[in-house]
């Protein structure tokens, strides 16, 4: 769903609220599980004792889908969000909107340099695999990042719609991931009929896709 048809359902009316919510939890499920195979590829190939050969097929698909898809997705365009949830005091430590930015250029800068190496006839492996260390870093740090954007609002969610008791947080809350809070709170709300809270959080992801 694009932002010009939630434009347009706002117009003619308000869309469902359960199937408004629910492509936008399923499309976070696919980001987080391509970022974590990006990043099992990525630490595979900077491993030093990675001795097999290169499947560069494999990595050259990996850098297109970077390329075109996951890194302008996650890094620039999300900006938005990242800047609404900090006026909104619900975003902790030291994210800013020119953090983005600078997260966003070092982003395509590492993709680039990636994906040309990995074009050339015979590719460098000592490179590539300081080049894979470097992405996985920076996909190491936006999955932390998505985890403490989203983990109050999913908390809220869950502990506010929880009117019976069932739902109780984790003394660690490192122990209970985000996509975790997002199944186990959507989960009460349809099993026991309550509405999913008005939120900026739903409005965020529709319009980031």
């Amino acid at each position: 769903m694009r932002l010009c048809g939630n434009r347009e359902l706002r117009k003619s009316g308000r869309p469902d609220r359960k199937e408004k919510r629910m492509p936008t939890l399923d499309r976070w499920r696919q980001e987080h599980r391509l970022l974590e195979g990006m990043l099992n590829a990525l630490e595979a190939l900077a491993s030093p004792s990675a001795v097999q050969p290169l499947a560069l097929t494999p990595l050259r698909e990996a850098a297109s889908i970077l390329r075109r898809l996951a890194l302008p997705h996650i890094l620039d365009e999300n900006r938005r969000g990242w800047e609404r949830l900090t006026e909104l005091g619900q975003l902790e430590g030291e994210w800013s909107p020119e953090a983005a930015y600078l997260a966003a250029a070092q982003g395509r800068r590492l993709i680039n340099a990636f994906a040309t190496e990995l074009s050339a006839a015979a590719p460098d492996r000592a490179r590539l695999a300081e080049q894979a260390r470097n992405l996985a870093t920076l996909l190491r740090k936006r999955i932390a990042h998505e985890e403490k954007k989203f983990f109050p609002f999913l908390r809220r969610l869950a502990l506010e719609s929880d009117r019976d008791g069932s739902f109780s947080e984790p003394r660690d809350r490192s122990s209970l991931t985000t996509l975790d809070a997002a199944q186990r709170a959507e989960a009460f709300c349809l099993r026991h009929g309550v509405p999913l809270p008005e939120s900026d959080f739903d409005e965020y992801r529709l319009d980031s896709l």
